[in-house]
């Protein structure tokens, strides 16, 4: 959510754009289940082929969406979003890091996996 949007309580989602991906069907729902709200749905919606584009509208100030933390921690700590409910949280299923099999899998690769494994565990809350 971009810094320059007020919204001060739940209630107020209702007069906002609402910003969501294709590729995470269900995502405002949930959150919107767990937060408790239960007024209107919001009325202006929008929705995107692909994260990062849903990411960029928001930044660009086209509505409100919702994302994972550590995928958005540097956007907030510059000021281009903000988090109004940053106490609201949606348990997600784990992230994943894929690797060809006949791969070759230098110690490189050993390291920023563990790396990867040992940021993400610590950037969850659980």
């Amino acid at each position: 959510m971009r810094g320059s949007i007020q919204t001060a309580s739940l209630a107020d989602l209702a007069k906002h754009t609402i910003l969501s991906t294709e590729s995470r069907p269900g995502e405002w729902e949930e959150w919107l289940m767990v937060a408790g709200y239960n007024g209107p749905p919001p009325m202006r919606q929008q929705r995107y082929n692909h994260y990062f584009v849903t990411l960029m509208a928001t930044i660009d100030g086209f509505g409100l969406a919702i994302g994972p933390i550590p995928v958005l921690a540097q956007d907030v700590q510059l000021g281009r979003l903000c988090t109004p409910f940053p106490k609201i949280t949606v348990r997600r299923p784990s992230y994943f890091v894929l690797t060809p099999f006949d791969a070759d899998k230098p110690p490189a690769m050993h390291s920023f996996i563990d790396w990867l494994t040992k940021v993400g565990a610590e950037a969850v809350p659980l």
